[in-house]
C-alpha cells in the first residue's frame, strides 16, 4: 500500500545539489514537481527502487535546475533574517524596521515605523530571533482565531466549523485543517494583510465541505471569495 509520507533524498547534477522529497504511491509513473518555494517532489510507483527514482531525478536534471532558475527569477527567495537592527518585518501586511535596544525587561514592542526588541544582550541574534518568533506566535494565538470566527460570520456556510484552532510553524504552508475540524495555521500569516489573512482561512475552512484540491472546492472557494487568486498572489509577492 502506498503512503503519503516523505522522506529526503540528495543527489548531485553537474555540481549541483538536488534535495527532493519522495513518495510511495499507487501510481503508474513517476511524476517530479519543481515548486515555486524551489522545493522538489518526487511521486513514485511503489515498485521504483530508490536508484530508479534517483536515475530518473538525474535525467531530468537540466530540466530541474531550469525551473528553480525560473522561480528565482519571478519570485526571488528572501534572505534568511539577521535578526539586527535595520532589518526589515512585517506584521499585518506593514513594514517595520527592527530595532534592538538594550534593556532590564526583555520583550517586543511596537513602536511604528520600529518592531522594537529589548535585552541585555542584544548582541545575541539566536536569543533576539526567539523572541520575535514567541511574540508573532503570542500575536497569531490572541487574533487568529477571530479572523476565524469572523469567516464564518461572513460566509454563513462555513459556519460547520466546530474544531480547535491550532498554530504551527511550517515552512511550506500557510495552513492546513483535518476531517475532524482541526484547523492548523502558520504563525507567520501574522506577516500578512488581513485581507491574505482572510483568504487563508476561508481556503481551510472550505476544507470542511472538501477535503481535496478539485473543482468542487475551487468552485465552493469562487462562489465564497471570487478574488481568492489575487489575494493568493498578493500574499506569494508579499512573503
Amino acid at each position: 500500500m502506498g503512503s503519503d509520507t516523505a522522506i529526503t533524498k540528495t543527489t548531485r547534477f553537474g555540481g549541483r545539489p538536488l534535495e527532493y522529497s519522495l513518495r510511495r504511491q499507487r501510481r503508474a509513473d513517476l511524476k517530479i514537481t519543481v515548486h515555486p518555494d524551489l522545493s522538489i517532489e518526487v511521486c513514485a510507483p511503489e515498485h521504483r527502487s530508490d536508484s530508479e527514482v534517483e536515475d530518473k531525478v538525474l535525467a531530468k536534471g537540466a530540466w530541474i535546475v531550469q525551473q528553480q532558475l525560473r522561480f528565482e527569477t519571478l519570485h526571488p527567495l528572501p534572505s534568511p533574517k539577521q535578526y539586527v537592527s535595520g532589518e526589515s518585518f512585517r506584521y499585518l501586511g506593514r513594514q517595520y524596521r527592527l530595532r534592538v535596544v538594550s534593556g532590564a525587561e526583555p520583550r517586543v514592542v511596537l513602536r511604528r515605523p520600529f518592531l522594537v526588541v529589548e535585552h541585555r544582550q542584544r548582541a545575541n541574534r539566536s536569543l533576539i530571533e526567539r523572541m520575535v518568533q514567541t511574540w508573532y506566535r503570542a500575536r497569531a494565538e490572541a487574533m487568529l482565531p477571530r479572523y476565524v470566527d469572523r469567516a464564518q460570520a461572513t460566509y454563513p456556510s462555513l459556519r460547520s466549523h466546530a474544531g480547535p484552532v491550532r498554530m504551527r510553524r511550517m515552512s511550506k504552508r500557510w495552513g492546513s485543517c483535518t476531517r475532524r475540524g482541526v484547523i492548523t495555521l502558520n504563525p507567520d500569516l501574522m506577516r500578512a494583510s488581513p485581507a491574505c489573512i482572510e483568504y487563508v482561512i476561508v481556503h481551510e475552512l472550505c476544507h470542511l465541505h472538501e477535503m481535496n484540491h478539485g473543482r468542487a472546492f475551487h468552485r465552493l472557494l469562487s462562489e465564497l471569495m471570487p478574488d481568492w487568486q489575487q489575494r493568493r498572489a498578493r500574499l506569494n509577492r508579499s512573503m
